[in-house]
């Protein structure tokens, strides 16, 4: 029997035709797996495998299919703002998601079924078996809120932790009502059986969350504020998951696309928050912080505020008079809390990311600077990057957000320009003073840009960089951050205050002996409302002339690394 026909007969004998057959899925498995090694090969190295059929052809021929191969392979973060007008999948508005976020869900829920329990206990019926009597009284059902996905399969039924911990959740709520609580927790293994109380009250996020690549910092901060509250209502029955990671892949290596668009909310753990950090949040303020999120959402949400100018969540890390008068009874807010478990999840993520997001040079985490200019960002005089900048950074690298090439083509921001002004200030000066390496690159992945920013030895925010304040609050040992403030930016001005910062330098995770940069040095806030032009004739062009925002301003002046280490020389001076 021939090789070909091997495949397609039909009429085996059974002794023999078991033999056949598994030898028939032998070959088929390894021409499979040798087909996907041939298709990683030649993408991720830009070289065919080496086979001799074909290697005759003429090496001209053969070059050009390498060039369309890796094209089509290759997804690279960066991207023109081209691609972003014409390419980039469109972002779904605000009413066109879920009626009701995935926290207000949560919180109507854990208002609700808390209050259940507060008036069984009160009633002096301890043994009451809690909201399962009405099995309507659980708070709102996935499908009234117009969540289809609630009430999935909770795959991770261990996430939010605090099931293990029977002490947690109220040292200064209601002690009947903590009492209660716990004991559920104990007898029920976290509730949702039907004995105890009412059935599980379960949301998945919204794939529109998941997959926000505009407002990465606000969607973040949603989904960490919704894990918190099904975290501390899990004696209650509440569960949440985001399931964000399913995207990764379309994302990242998408078909139909060149370049990698994965947000960062793709990359976070399915736990978000460690059952050391849940353990911590009393359940008298979730309780507070909610009916708050609450009455926001019902009666005064403000949505002329576009998601990605947005720095504040209702729970998570509420606005400045919420905060201080949380403050002012000795409470924390709940950012204070789980800053521990969200820093450890950046970091895994910078680390794990930071091999697909084209890096300049392999040296950053050491001689490196990153520049994030985003939608909300203002100049900055290029007197305070000089101060920043030390003469031994051998490369700076200018990110801007993909929404920043937006905002910049709809005359709504000036940042592209602001970076386009720093490429060339820093080309004119460091490039030929000191022989750095400059580049100036939309990224069309918030996760490569924040896997950039905290690896990086020195990252620098502009005032009123939304996109930059996670990974300043997450940047690495022996690296630091250095953000300005202007009052005019409202949205950033005084983020880091309200004990969030001095909780950061506190958390003792810092590694002071790295290095040389200890807790208190790592990050460095300044107020600059001064020093916010940035004058064309510093780099001798004429303050008349107009820029228009256009991709001939993208990429530095060699077109990668390896080319600027043969050239660095050529302008270098030494001092």
């Amino acid at each position: 029997m021939s090789y070909s026909n091997q495949f397609i007969s039909t009429t085996i004998p059974s002794a023999k035709g078991k033999r056949q057959k598994i030898r028939l899925r032998r070959q088929k498995k390894f021409v499979a797996l040798f087909s996907i090694g041939c298709v990683y090969l030649y993408c991720f190295t830009g070289e065919p495998p080496e086979v001799e059929v074909g290697r005759h052809r003429q090496l001209e021929n053969t070059n050009k299919s390498q060039k369309k191969a890796k094209q089509g392979c290759t997804h690279t973060p960066y991207l023109l703002i081209g691609d972003i007008l014409t390419t980039m999948p469109p972002i779904v508005p605000y009413e066109e998601r879920y009626p009701v976020p995935s926290h207000i869900q949560l919180c109507q829920a854990f208002l609700e079924r808390s209050a259940a329990v507060d008036v069984q206990v009160d009633n002096g019926n301890p043994n009451a078996g809690g909201p399962n009597d009405n099995p309507n009284a659980g708070g709102p059902n996935g499908d009234q809120n117009g969540n289809p996905n609630a009430g999935g399969p909770d795959d991770n039924p261990n996430a939010g932790g605090q099931n293990d911990n029977p002490n947690a959740g109220g040292r200064n709520g209601d002690p009947n009502m903590t009492r209660k609580l716990q004991s559920e927790n104990k007898g029920q293994g976290g509730g949702g059986n039907g004995k105890g109380k009412g059935p599980p009250f379960k949301v998945v996020e919204d794939d529109a969350v998941c997959t926000d690549w505009q407002a990465p910092h606000v969607s973040t901060l949603q989904m960490y504020a919704s894990s918190l509250i099904a975290a501390v209502g899990k004696p209650l029955g509440l569960r949440y998951q985001h399931k964000c990671r399913k995207n990764i892949m379309k994302m990242h290596q998408d078909p139909d696309r060149h370049y990698d668009y994965t947000p960062v909310q793709a990359l976070l753990p399915n736990n978000l928050i460690s059952k050391a950090d849940v353990a911590k949040i009393e359940v008298e303020t979730i309780k507070q912080l909610c009916e708050n999120c609450v009455q926001w959402f019902e009666n005064v949400m403000d949505t002329s505020i576009p998601p990605s100018a947005q720095t504040h969540q209702c729970l998570l890390m509420p606005s400045a008079d919420i905060a201080q008068n949380l403050i002012s009874q000795g409470k924390e807010m709940p950012m204070t809390h789980v800053m521990p478990s969200i820093i450890d999840r950046m970091r895994h993520i910078a680390d794990d990311w930071i091999t697909t997001t084209g890096s300049i040079s392999k040296n950053e985490a050491d001689v490196g600077v990153c520049i994030c200019v985003d939608e909300g960002s203002s100049f900055m005089n290029f007197d305070v990057y000089d101060k920043l900048i030390p003469p031994a950074a051998r490369s700076i690298q200018i990110f801007a957000s993909a929404n920043c090439a937006i905002a910049s083509v709809e005359g709504r921001s000036n940042c592209i320009e602001h970076g386009r002004r720093l490429k060339k200030y820093f080309l004119q000066t460091r490039s030929r003073q000191h022989g750095t390496y400059v580049r100036y690159d939309v990224v069309g992945s918030s996760a490569a840009s924040f896997s950039r920013m905290i690896n990086s030895k020195i990252l620098i925010c502009p005032p009123g960089t939304v996109m930059c304040l996670l990974p300043a609050l997450s940047k690495k040992a022996g690296t630091k951050a250095y953000v300005a403030e202007d009052p005019a930016h409202k949205e950033t001005y005084h983020w880091f205050e309200n004990h969030v910062l001095k909780e950061r330098k506190e958390i003792g995770i810092q590694d002071a002996g790295y290095d040389a940069i200890p807790d208190e040095d790592f990050l460095q806030i300044s107020e600059i409302a001064s020093d916010t032009e940035m004058p064309v004739a510093t780099i001798g062009e004429d303050p008349n002339e107009e820029h228009v925002p256009s991709d001939e301003d993208l990429s530095g002046e060699y077109e990668n690394y390896t080319d600027w280490l043969s050239n660095a020389r050529v302008d270098y001076v030494e001092n």
